[in-house]
């Protein structure tokens, strides 16, 4: 049986891992691999060589977080604006928790995560 070209990233990422230490599970396994073609890529390859172990390690276990949970979400719902997006999560409130208090945390940039989030979701695709 031959291997698919995103099976042998995914081998090849668990082999040359990023992380501290190789994979631990399946979620990791394709972080590394995603972590290994992104690394191949040129403009972007660059970036990661001055990372520091723990921070990759990171990186790493972030991305399998994403990866699991995207893995149990299925394709999730996709808004058109802010206030479609608020009214599913206020529809919603025993997916998110404390969504609130998690959106009015202060965002990298200085501005609360609730206006950095409605920022990204109201921007319109450019036209080809």
């Amino acid at each position: 049986m031959a291997i698919t070209e995103a099976q042998r990233t995914i081998i090849a990422g668990s082999h040359h891992h990023y992380g501290e230490r190789p994979p631990a599970n399946k979620f990791e396994a394709i972080a590394e691999g995603i972590l290994h073609d992104l690394h191949d890529r040129r403009g972007i390859k660059n970036g990661f060589y001055d990372i520091d172990a723990a921070t990759r390690s990171e990186i790493v276990a972030t991305l399998a977080g994403i990866i699991e949970a995207g893995m149990e979400l299925g394709m999730p719902p996709l808004f058109s604006s802010y206030d479609e997006y608020r009214e599913w999560m206020d529809a919603n409130p025993t997916i998110f928790g404390a969504a609130d208090e998690y959106l009015e945390l202060p965002y990298q940039y200085g501005e609360p995560k609730r206006e950095y989030d409605k920022s990204i979701i109201n921007k319109k695709p450019a036209a080809d």
